[in-house]
């Protein structure tokens, strides 16, 4: 009686040219845009738990928030929505660099 297992395992060989494979290869690429949306995040994410992490900073924050006029906050509104779009504009153009290179 045979084994069944036998039948169906196969035996995998290791390629006898190991530096052919890696010319083979195509280099990873690396995703610049994942980078900088990953700063981004994170340099919002230590500017909330540096604000949030001292009461004191907290109340400061909240009074300056609560002090601003009605012109003043549309300016930081918009200065904050320019700035978003900086970034998307610079992530898009780091796109359109990969794509024009063939790494996306």
């Amino acid at each position: 009686m045979t084994d069944p297992l036998a039948e169906t395992t196969e035996t995998v060989t290791a390629p006898d040219d190991a530096e052919a494979v890696a010319v083979a290869l195509p280099r990873p690429r690396i995703r610049t845009g994942a980078i900088a949306w990953g700063l981004i995040v994170a340099g919002v994410a230590i500017t909330a738990l540096v604000v949030l992490s001292s009461p004191a900073r907290r109340a400061a924050a909240v009074d300056w928030i609560l002090s601003l006029d009605a012109f003043t906050a549309l300016v930081v509104s918009l200065v904050l929505l320019g700035g978003f779009i900086l970034v998307l504009a610079v992530v898009s153009l780091i796109r359109r660099a990969q794509r024009s290179r063939g790494q996306y």
